[in-house]
């Protein structure tokens, strides 16, 4: 029994020995220079015995394969190291070429925000120069405003109510508006003052652009000068020495009118004649009952019943305005 246990612990005693040898051989594999040879002995005990032919080359072949494990795997890091390095490289570049297309892009609107700079300056210079221009502008419109307004009572009956829409809306036109117009226009501004506006809102409240009252004072201009280069004949209602009556009116552009009425067959209603010119407090008419006859007749060339001749109409000529009176 003895003897059998001191075999069993010599035996476990070479396996810790081998299992050393196996480890040194694997060390001394790795530390090869290419001569084959492999040294023993560092992890021996004295009076162990040595390895056998199979168990050197079995250690030298698991070395050895670990050598070329070892030699692939730091092949393939290499391979992933030169894949990484091109990818970065490439990364490297692609972003540099975006760096340069920002910074051109960069110029390109620096460049822009000079010029809009240069031509937000401009553009306020135009505008400085348009509102030089405005304010003159609005001037010569007031003063076209304010000869308008000297001309409408001088107008003609017919002539006023073309333009009457158009003469409304003239700045300071009072007598044109009918009195609810002034009651409407008086609330409203009662009830701009009551908010808390400025002074130049409340200056503005309604009040027409320059382009509108340019065009109102073109239209009044027009249609007196449309009036003017022609003779008329109106049908309106006129005071009589037997009343008001309908009556034929020639006009003679804007100068002066004329309007005559025959007598009645029965007598009881003499034949009348006015002449009418224009004044600050609208057409004067006065009587020119011994110029009825020519006056009827003018009317009845006019209106193609009698055939065209020199008809003596009592005008004069006003020597001051160089007009006919």
């Amino acid at each position: 029994m003895t003897k059998q246990g001191d075999e069993k612990r010599a035996r476990r005693g070479s396996n810790r020995l081998l299992g050393r040898t196996r480890a040194a051989a694997i060390l001394g594999a790795a530390a090869l220079t290419g001569t084959g040879g492999l040294l023993f002995g560092a992890g021996f005990q004295d009076g162990a015995s040595k390895p056998s032919e199979s168990e050197k080359i079995e250690s030298m072949r698991e070395a050895q394969q670990r050598f070329i494990e070892l030699r692939t795997q730091i092949s393939k890091e290499r391979a992933q190291l030169a894949e990484t390095k091109q990818f970065l490289g490439d990364r490297t570049d692609l972003l540099e070429t975006e760096i340069a297309a920002l910074r051109r892009a960069i110029e390109e609107q620096a460049k822009k925000a000079d010029t809009s700079g240069e031509r937000l300056t401009k553009l306020k210079a135009e505008k400085a120069a348009l509102r030089d221009g405005t304010a003159s502008l609005e001037g010569e419109i007031a003063g076209l405003e304010a000869r308008v307004l000297e001309l409408l009572p001088r107008l003609p009956a017919p002539v006023k109510e073309t333009v009457s829409q158009l003469a409304l809306g003239i700045p300071g036109n009072e007598s044109a508006k009918s009195d609810a117009q002034k009651a409407a226009e008086a609330a409203a501004a009662d009830a701009v003052g009551d908010q808390p506006v400025n002074e130049a809102a409340k200056a503005q409240a309604g009040a027409p652009d320059l382009y509108t009252r340019f065009i109102q004072v073109v239209g009044v201009m027009n249609s007196a000068d449309k009036f003017n280069t022609d003779t008329h004949v109106k049908t309106e209602t006129h005071s009589l020495p037997s009343g008001k009556a309908e009556v034929a009116v020639l006009y003679l552009g804007l100068s002066q009118a004329f309007f005559a009425k025959a007598p009645s067959e029965d007598g009881k209603s003499p034949a009348f004649a006015a002449r009418g010119v224009p004044t600050e407090e609208g057409f004067d008419w006065k009587p020119v009952t011994e110029s009825a006859q020519e006056i009827l007749r003018a009317i009845a060339i006019y209106g193609g019943s009698e055939q065209a001749a020199f008809v003596n109409l009592p005008t004069v000529i006003d020597s001051a305005t160089g007009g006919a009176r």
